[in-house]
């Protein structure tokens, strides 16, 4: 399993054959220089750029990057023997899902990943996708080096042997941390001002102590710590989250009495003070969420636009229409969530909130976590299923569609809401043949709209963060924890070097 910073090392080092631009509004060329699609959107064409090379660790060009290297790329990635826990992502390529999922010996070359040249690769795609150039940006799609993988094995990724083609090259590697150099023959070297970059292990009492003398530029904090320099004044204004993939939402079984009502879903959802959950709950290392994915995604509306915003008046109100006053006549409704800390302290908070401001009882449900999905299935007898359960979605995805699809597409989702397809389903399945970024971006925000105001299908809570200190030279532009892409970043030298110099 990759973690996020091995996924953050893996962007300096492998450029994609495309990538997001800094405010992850629009999709970028990278190793690809351009693509056409076929105006079914189910073949996409990349062509790649003619100087982008091989290097080693000491900068030196050892071959052209090849649409044989991106064929074999895909293919090793959906080929089960390597274990890839990210191929389901790319199920959407012909032949894929059938190779991943093989028990036999599988047909890596049905998968329909082809080198038409030695600069251009065609995809076919199961279905539409104008998603696919954004889905690319991916850790797991960009490239690898076949002749040193299939030469060198499991040691490939050793400093001494290691071959890149991003920004940066790995120079060290060991216990300590690691330390990358910029690459002398990047093909887009414009704009770059970081010229190396040491990524150190330490304690983090150690870390703290190193980055006030000055001698470190960022520090990532665990959760207490954050909490508790939250009330450092010194420290507030060097103070940098960045939101983690993952999402947590309170879901609703549309079909449960009395949550068969959108008004009483409406009611539950406008309720709940997200700001204050994450302050008292989550000791503030959370964004408060009033839609469903995350910043840092292709498509993904800003924090502060469009869902649900917490007005307890108007939820009071809206269960009164519903026939409700003051929560009189409502039955008990039951709330599941996986028999762990954090979920058990949102779960009451919930509970409070909803018996505080709309007088109605809940009952918690704690289940294992190990088997917690199960007790979700929308094949369960109704009675069985809970009224609401809370759940996290993580999506190492860069584009909304699969954010949105993969929890709660009528179809192509589990669909624990047990919803019936309407709108929602019918913009994501828009925004998959819609060509135009901005259109797409624009059908994104309607159906995140359409779900958590219109339908009510679950209440957005919160999206977790990973908090570091930065200092004032440093400059990051990630909008994710796990997708810094250094090339963006700027460091004011000068005013480090005058730091130091105190």
């Amino acid at each position: 399993m990759q973690s996020a910073a091995d996924a953050n090392v893996v962007r300096q080092l492998f450029a994609g054959l495309t990538r997001l631009s800094t405010d992850n509004s629009e999709i970028l060329p990278d190793l690809a220089v351009e693509w056409k699609a076929s105006g079914d959107r189910r073949i996409y064409t990349f062509y790649l750029r003619q100087e982008a090379v091989w290097v080693d660790r000491t900068g030196q060009a050892i071959s052209p990057i090849t649409a044989d290297d991106v064929v074999w790329t895909f293919r090793r990635l959906c080929d089960p023997a390597t274990g890839a826990e990210s191929a389901p992502l790319f199920y959407i390529i012909e032949g894929c899902a059938e190779a991943h999922t093989a028990t036999g010996t599988p047909d890596l070359e049905g998968i329909e990943v082809r080198a038409v040249d030695d600069f251009t690769v065609e995809f076919g795609l199961v279905e539409p996708a104008a998603y696919f150039p954004a889905l690319l940006t991916a850790v797991a799609a960009r490239p690898l080096p076949r002749v040193l993988i299939e030469s060198a094995g499991d040691a490939w990724a050793q400093p001494e042997h290691v071959w890149t083609s991003g920004p940066y090259l790995l120079q060290k590697w060991d216990d300590e941390g690691l330390v990358l150099a910029q690459n002398p023959l990047f093909f887009a070297p414009e704009g770059i001002t970081i010229s190396e970059v040491r990524f150190h292990v330490l304690p983090e009492d150690e870390a703290l102590r190193r980055y006030d003398r000055n001698q470190l530029d960022m520090v990532l904090l665990s959760p207490p710590t954050t909490a508790r320099l939250r009330y450092e004044q010194a420290r507030q204004q060097e103070l940098r989250a960045f939101p983690d993939p993952c999402s947590t939402y309170a879901g609703f079984v549309t079909v449960k009495p009395p949550l068969d009502f959108r008004l009483v879903r409406l009611a539950l959802s406008e309720a709940v003070d997200r700001e204050r959950l994450v302050s008292e709950v989550l000791g503030g290392n959370a964004l408060p969420a009033r839609h469903l994915t995350p910043p840092g995604t292709f498509g993904a509306p800003a924090a502060d636009q469009i869902g649900v915003e917490w007005n307890p008046e108007h939820a009071q109100d809206v269960l009164a229409r519903a026939g409700y006053p003051g929560g009189q006549g409502f039955p008990p409704i039951t709330v599941r969530y996986p028999q762990e800390p954090v979920f058990e302290a949102v779960a009451k908070f919930l509970a409070t909130t909803w018996e505080e401001t709309l007088g109605i009882e809940v009952e918690l449900d704690g289940r294992p976590a190990e088997g917690y999905a199960q007790t979700l299935e929308r094949t369960l007898p109704l009675e069985e299923a809970p009224h609401v359960w809370l759940d996290t979605t993580c999506n190492t995805s860069p584009d909304t569609h699969h954010w949105l699809s993969h929890a709660f597409h009528c179809q192509e989702s589990p669909n624990r809401s047990r919803r019936l397809c309407n709108a929602f389903d019918t913009l994501l399945e828009q925004a998959a043949v819609e060509p135009d970024p901005a259109k797409r971006r624009e059908l994104y925000a309607q159906a995140e709209d359409a779900l958590a105001v219109d339908e009510v299908a679950y209440a957005p809570l919160y999206i977790t963060t990973r908090t570091a200190l930065v200092k004032p030279w440093l400059r990051p532009a990630a909008a994710r924890s796990e997708s810094w892409d250094l090339r963006d970043w700027s460091l004011d030298m000068l005013a480090k070097l005058a730091a130091q110099e105190e």
